[in-house]
């Protein structure tokens, strides 16, 4: 078992995480991207179905699979939209997949702490699992610039996308600490702060 520091990390879309994590990782973190994970526990291993494809194909049947075996994720999200029962049962399979997967990459690894990136970090449960928490927080006029630019939609749609999301008051009562990421703080500063101050990282 891994007895270094587990930092939970969350953040609004459009908020910056990548770049923060970024940082986190040049002080020698491991990055835990849980979405990257979750895709990857969706591939195929030896043209079979991996387990957790197999476990939401048999709670929503095999019309979600590819011919690749693997899960075609709107067609999940077709599913369980607007259908809260499903969405339950969906998180109920992938979070412990996903969890499982996170805690054997954290555990098999000698860096000095993790940052689990986790967007449902509280949704999920996660954060029990992690020393302290920290989210990354924007206006929300940077957050839907950063969205209409990087997926190339409408702000109109970066707003709604936004306002389905936990609030970022919310985001800030429930973490430790906050990373203010409008692009005019300095960020670096800001994390070598909340290493420092977890004794993570000494004087530098």
């Amino acid at each position: 078992m891994n007895n270094n520091q587990m930092i939970g990390l969350c953040g609004r879309s459009g908020s910056g995480k990548g770049y923060v994590c970024k940082i986190f990782s040049e002080y020698g973190g491991l990055h835990l991207d849980t979405d990257n994970i979750y895709h990857s526990l969706l591939l195929p291993a030896g043209g079979e179905a991996s387990p957790c494809a197999a476990e939401l194909a048999f709670a929503f049947g095999e019309e979600i699979f590819t011919a690749e075996k693997t899960v075609d994720r709107k067609k999940l999200s077709s599913i369980v939209f607007s259908d809260e029962e499903a969405l339950e049962r969906l998180n109920k399979i992938t979070h412990k997949y996903i969890f499982n997967e996170t805690m054997r990459l954290f555990d098999s690894s000698d860096a000095p702490f993790a940052v689990m990136d986790a967007p449902v970090l509280f949704e999920s449960g996660f954060d029990k699992y992690c020393n302290f928490t920290v989210c990354v927080t924007a206006d929300d006029e940077t957050c839907i610039r950063r969205i209409t630019e990087r997926d190339g939609i409408s702000p109109e749609r970066a707003k709604m996308r936004l306002e389905n999301q936990i609030s970022k008051e919310k985001l800030t009562e429930l973490c430790d600490y906050e990373i203010v990421n409008n692009g005019t703080e300095d960020v670096r500063k800001q994390i070598k702060d909340i290493l420092k101050e977890r004794g993570i990282i000494s004087e530098l």
